[in-house]
């Protein structure tokens, strides 16, 4: 048995201390646990993980250390 959560890319620019930038997309779930529509990106930041994978506008998977994105 395979069990697979449903995600939706959603776009977004990352920006970092060194005043650079990167486009892409996060992964969100389609079902937020605290209201009807999916997840949102402030709350994908808020889970306890350390890294945050991106989709880059050019199609490659990063992993981005949540300490280094600003807010």
């Amino acid at each position: 048995m395979q069990l697979k959560i449903e995600t939706i890319k959603k776009k977004a620019t990352v920006f970092f201390p060194e005043n650079t930038r990167l486009d892409g997309y996060f992964f969100v779930s389609a079902i937020a646990a605290f209201h009807e529509s999916g997840e949102l990106i402030t709350e994908l930041l808020a889970k306890d993980r350390n890294y945050i994978p991106l989709e880059t506008e050019h199609g490659e998977i990063v992993l981005i250390r949540k300490e280094n994105i600003m807010t």
